[in-house]
Order: structure tokens, then C-alpha cells, then sequence
């Protein structure tokens, strides 16, 4: 109980002293913006401008990281303080991180690393090693992950600096526990409590609940739960104590691998309350994404479809968020160019003026002198002061021509700028565009692949299914049928001899089925020979009940087609046709499969298709048959496909089904 109070007055100071390094921070800001211009007030607000944007970080005020970074990037691009782009990119590294520009992150780490190697400041270097692993495992690269923490703990063993060390494991606990190497993560932390003990560091380096999910995941659930009480928590009773979204995430997975969903569902909405509490779109995103792989385990497709579309939604804001922002600091660096370009240009006008005031100025003084001397000649005066007024009006001209000459440049540079400037920002929209074209085209692999792994599947599954309905329930009613016929019919009566019969003839007529099913599930002339042969054969089989006789028209031309588009097709022809069986009343059908070249104008198929017809003189279709699952798998499969379904009546009775399939 000591151990619980002790931990949430420590929560609470640590709150309280964020907030109150905020405050502080901002006072030192204005007061250093008070101090007359140097180095070193540049320097004391940069450090403190970037210091108040990592507080910030840790309270998730993104919009707040973001305002006092751009002022820090400001401020350096002026000084040329080298040291402070080192605290800088290391400060935006971690903003990326929270925001989910893995790349971004990366690359000012490094930029940062470089930068305090080169200053030969080996506790900043290890530092932003640190964490750029941490980055690194955001990114799922944790080979390279595990590179830069390890180099960061060597650094700080080798310099005694055990409060990183312990820091620096429990990164690396983070890692192995995202590997699923929860054994090597409980070492780790076992690492830290030892670090703590002997050096008798701050005990909240010991991250109890994440001690707490490792010994889970070691199948060690006191072990867990005790960890969980030192941290407070009873994590059947009050889970809403954890408070913290990394815990969460790996409670979710926990409950997820021991098939416990409806304890998923709870750990990732107490997760999700606290990422929008937060407004941390990283956990969001993940917490949306354990909700809609849980509801599908549920079968609750509604709400995993609600939860899929809202962490595609977080993807979409998150790029156009990093764009817009891109555009924002381009347009307030074009008008801080342009105005300093004009405040340039007014300078340089309001020289010239002063230089011609006091050209002016002489000149006048000049000719008052001169008048006075030659008064008494009169004649040699208004000659004179004929030629200085010619000399004073080709100065003027010549300084007109200078002061329009000297315009004329200032605008030509102001366009050149101009010109630069909307050429950059062409060539980094193109560049843009063509990381977007090709993260699309890797998902458009990506999909490809999983349709060819559910297709995969699908054969598998059908021929598993088939496989236990010949072996299992055939070998049974083989049994059933032999016991039957071992019967000794002479010793029955005749009622006894009319009930033998019909059993007999149920089960012979049971077993033929139980076969023809398992046949069509996945018939070996479908794998062997293709969608053809395999219609064949099954339209063969039906004719022979003599029940409905099915006429089947093959297009000699049509050869194989891929195993998604001849499986599918195969499935859909099951379908119709059992629907046919089951409903139509029908004593004739037609099966036509064909290729087509589409008629101009017509947009169901752009280059070629396929073109099945099943029809049969039966009593019709009607609307109430349109909500069955048999007709919805149909539908389904054909969207898959990005064909065309149209049914219609026929008028002398039955019904036609027009599937139009694009190859």
C-alpha cells in the first residue's frame, strides 16, 4: 500500500513539475527576448525554446512541438550555432516519432548524431542513439533498432553513467517485447531493477507495468499480477488505472494470443479513450486496429469495419497533415523573403536621396558663393549661371537614369527569387507525388499477394472439407449400408421387409450424395484439368439423376485462366446451380460460358471478358429470394471479379442469370 501511495505522489509531482518547467520556460523566453541583440541571448533562447518543445513532447501537445520547433529553426538558420542544430534535430526527431513520420524521425537523428560525434560530446551522441532505436522500432526495424540502442548502452557503460544505462535498457526491453521475445524482455528488466538497487537510482526507472506484461507473456500470471499491484493496478478490477497506452497495446495482445477477445475489445477501448484524451494519433491508430482485428474474431463485422475505417482515416490525415505543413512554411518563408527583399530596396532608395540631398545642398552653397564674387560683372554672371543650370539638369537626368536603372535590377532579382522559389516548390510536390505513386503501388502488391493467399486458402479449406466427408462420413455410411445388407430379410414380416427397403434405399441415396458433395467441393478434375472439365464432369453427374437435365455450352477457344477467376467462376456455377435444384421446379437448364469483345461504348469490359449464361425454364425469380446468403456469396464474388450481374425473367417462364467477367 506504501508502495502505491509512493508511486501516485510521484505522478502527480511529476505533472506538476512539467507544468511548472513550462511556466518557467516561457518566462526565461520573454526575458531573453528583452536582452539586446548577441550570441549568446541567441543561444540561451534557441536551448530554451527547444528545451520548452521537448516538455511539450512529453505532454503530446503536438501543435505546441510544432509552433516552438519552427521558431528554434528560425533562429538557427541565423546563427549558425552548430551545437543547437544537435539539440534541434534530436528535439524534432522525437516530435516525428509521436506523429508517425518514421522517416523524418530517422533521418534527424542521425543528422543529430553526427553533429555531437563531430563536437566529440559522447553523452548527447549516445543519447540521440538512443533514441533513434526507439524510432527505429516504431518503424518495425529491429535489427537496426537494436544496432543503435546497443551502441548508446556501450557508450554510457564505458562512461558510468548508469541513469542512461538503465534508460537505454528499457528501449531495448521495449524491442524485444514488439519481437515477441518476451523472455530476452524480462532479462532486461531484471537488468534495470538490479541497475536501480545497487546504485539506488530513481525507482521510476523501473517501468512496472511493462515488468508486469513481460512476466505474462512468460506465462507467469502472479508473477504479472504482483508487478501490476506495485504499479497500483488490478488488472481485472480496475484496468483503467494503467493509464498508459504502451501497457495497454500489450495487454491487448496478451488477451489476443490467449483467445480472449472480449478482454481485447476492453484493454483497446480504455486504450483509445486514452489516445484521444491525449490527442495521440500513434496509439489511436493502433488501438482502432487491435479493435477491428478483435470484432472480426467476435464476428462483430459491423464494428470492425467502423474501427478499420477510422485507422485508415488517421493514415490519410496524417499525410495530409505533413503536406500541409510543408506548404505552410513555404509560403511564410516566400513573404519573409519577399519583405526583406523590399525593406532591402527601400534602404537602398532612401540612400540615393539622402546622397542627392546633399549634392543639392553643395551645389547651392556653390552658387551663392560664386554670385557674390561676380557682382560687379554682370554680363559673365547670367552666363555662368546659364551653364550651371544646363550642368544641374543633365545631374538630374543622369540621377534619374541611376535611381530608374537601379529599380529595374532590384525587381529583376525579386522575380529570379520568385522564379526559384516556385520551382522548388514544383519539384518537391513532384517528389511528393512520386512517394505517394509508390507507397500506392506497394499496396496494390500487397493486396494482390493477400487475394492469392485467401484464394490459396479457400483450395485448401474446400479440399479439407471434402477429404472428411469421403473418409469420415463416407467410411460411415459404407458401414451403415454393409450392416443393413448383413440383415437376414426371410425372417421379417412384410412391413418390417417395406421399412428395410426404404432404409436401404435412404441410405444408398444418402451415401450418393455425401460423394457427389464432397466431388464438388473441389472435383481433382478442377485442379488437374481446369474449369471445364470440372463443369463437365459435375453437369454430368447431375443429368444423371435425370431430376433436371442441364445442357452445357463450352467455348472451345477459351483455354485455362488464372486459378482466382477459373475458382470463383467455379463457385458461383455451385451456387446458381443448386439454386436451380432447389427452387426453380425446373426440368431444363443451359449453361454457356464463352469469351466476348464488348461493343463500343460499353464499359462493363474494357479490353475482353467472359461471358457466362445459366438459364432454365423453371417458376421465375423472385425479390424475396434477393436477401439469401447463396444469392449475397454470389454477389460477392463477381465484385471480387469487377464483373457485371444482370437477371431477368424470361417471358415464356424460367430465368436467365448474365454474368460479364473483365479478363
Amino acid at each position: 500500500m506504501k508502495i502505491i501511495i509512493t508511486l501516485a505522489l510521484f505522478i502527480v509531482c511529476s505533472s506538476i513539475t512539467r507544468a511548472q518547467s513550462v511556466q518557467d520556460d516561457l518566462q526565461k523566453i520573454i526575458e531573453f527576448r528583452k536582452m539586446p541583440s548577441s550570441f549568446q541571448k541567441d543561444t540561451l533562447l534557441i536551448g530554451t525554446q527547444i528545451n520548452l518543445a521537448t516538455t511539450y513532447n512529453r505532454l503530446q501537445k503536438l501543435d505546441s512541438v510544432r509552433y516552438w520547433l519552427w521558431e528554434s529553426e528560425k533562429m538557427l538558420t541565423k546563427t549558425k550555432w552548430q551545437r543547437g542544430w544537435g539539440f534541434f534535430y534530436r528535439a524534432r526527431g522525437q516530435y516525428y516519432v509521436f506523429t508517425l513520420k518514421k522517416d523524418s524521425s530517422v533521418a534527424d537523428f542521425i543528422k543529430s548524431i553526427a553533429i555531437w560525434e563531430k563536437d566529440k560530446n559522447w553523452r548527447q551522441a549516445g543519447i540521440a542513439s538512443a533514441r533513434l532505436g526507439n524510432a527505429l522500432l516504431m518503424d518495425l526495424q529491429f535489427d537496426k533498432s537494436l544496432f543503435y540502442l546497443n551502441q548508446a548502452l556501450k557508450t554510457f557503460e564505458e562512461h558510468n553513467d548508469y541513469f542512461s544505462q538503465a534508460n537505454t535498457l528499457n528501449y531495448m526491453s521495449n524491442v524485444y517485447r514488439s519481437m515477441n521475445n518476451y523472455e530476452k524482455a524480462l532479462e532486461i528488466h531484471r537488468r534495470v531493477m538490479q541497475l536501480v538497487a545497487k546504485y539506488k537510482l530513481n525507482p521510476q526507472l523501473i517501468e512496472y507495468k511493462h515488468v508486469a506484461t513481460s512476466y505474462l507473456f512468460n506465462n507467469m500470471l502472479d508473477s504479472g499480477r504482483y508487478y501490476f499491484a506495485k504499479a497500483g493496478i488490478d488488472i481485472d478490477k480496475n484496468p483503467e488505472k494503467i493509464n498508459d497506452n504502451f501497457t495497454y497495446n500489450r495487454l491487448s495482445e496478451f488477451f489476443d494470443g490467449a483467445g480472449m477477445p472480449e478482454k481485447v475489445v476492453k484493454m483497446a477501448n480504455l486504450s483509445l479513450q486514452l489516445a484521444e484524451k491525449n490527442k495521440s494519433v500513434a496509439y489511436a491508430r493502433t488501438a482502432h486496429e487491435m479493435l477491428h482485428k478483435s470484432y472480426q474474431n467476435l464476428k462483430n463485422y459491423e464494428q470492425a469495419l467502423y474501427h478499420y475505417g477510422k485507422a485508415q482515416q488517421i493514415n490519410d490525415s496524417l499525410e495530409k497533415a505533413e503536406v500541409s505543413l510543408k506548404l505552410t512554411q513555404l509560403e511564410m518563408q516566400y513573404q519573409t523573403q519577399k519583405k526583406e527583399t523590399q525593406i532591402e530596396r527601400q534602404r537602398a532608395e532612401l540612400a540615393i536621396s539622402k546622397q542627392s540631398l546633399l549634392l543639392n545642398e553643395s551645389k547651392m552653397r556653390f552658387l551663392n558663393k560664386d554670385l557674390l564674387l561676380q557682382q560687379a560683372l554682370v554680363a559673365q554672371q547670367n552666363a555662368d549661371k546659364k551653364r550651371k543650370e544646363a550642368e544641374f539638369k543633365i545631374a538630374n537626368q543622369q540621377q534619374k537614369a541611376t535611381m530608374e536603372q537601379l529599380t529595374q535590377q532590384n525587381e529583376l532579382t525579386s522575380q529570379r527569387q520568385t522564379r526559384n522559389l516556385l520551382l522548388a516548390s514544383i519539384a518537391f510536390l513532384m517528389t511528393l507525388a512520386g512517394v505517394l505513386f509508390y507507397h500506392n503501388q506497394s499496396l496494390k502488391r500487397k493486396n494482390k499477394e493477400i487475394s492469392a493467399s485467401v484464394l490459396k486458402g479457400q483450395t485448401i479449406e474446400r479440399k479439407r472439407v471434402a477429404a472428411d466427408l469421403h473418409d469420415s462420413l463416407g467410411s460411415t455410411m459404407s458401414s451403415l449400408i454393409y450392416t443393413v445388407n448383413a440383415i437376414d430379410t426371410n425372417k421379417l414380416d412384410e412391413q418390417e421387409k417395406n421399412v428395410y427397403r426404404h432404409l436401404k434405399q435412404m441410405l444408398d441415396t444418402a451415401y450418393n450424395e455425401i460423394r457427389l458433395l464432397s466431388h464438388n467441393l473441389l472435383p481433382e478434375e478442377f485442379e488437374k484439368q481446369g474449369l471445364t472439365e470440372a463443369l463437365r464432369y459435375f453437369v454430368r453427374k447431375i443429368n444423371q439423376t435425370k431430376t433436371i437435365q442441364f445442357d452445357l455450352s463450352i467455348d472451345p477457344n477459351l483455354g485455362r485462366l488464372s486459378p482466382k477467376i477459373e475458382f470463383e467462376l467455379y463457385s458461383i456455377c455451385l451456387e446458381l446451380i443448386n439454386n436451380i435444384l432447389k427452387h426453380s421446379k425446373a426440368t431444363e437448364a443451359k449453361i454457356n460460358l464463352s469469351k466476348v469483345t464488348p461493343p463500343l461504348g460499353r464499359s462493363a469490359v474494357a479490353v475482353g471478358g467472359l461471358n457466362l449464361i445459366i438459364s432454365d425454364n423453371g417458376r421465375g425469380f423472385f425479390d424475396n429470394e434477393s436477401d439469401g446468403k447463396g444469392i449475397k456469396n454470389v454477389k460477392a464474388r463477381i465484385e471480387s471479379l469487377n464483373g457485371t450481374w444482370h437477371i431477368q425473367n424470361l417471358p415464356d417462364g424460367g430465368m436467365s442469370s448474365e454474368i460479364v467477367v473483365p479478363i
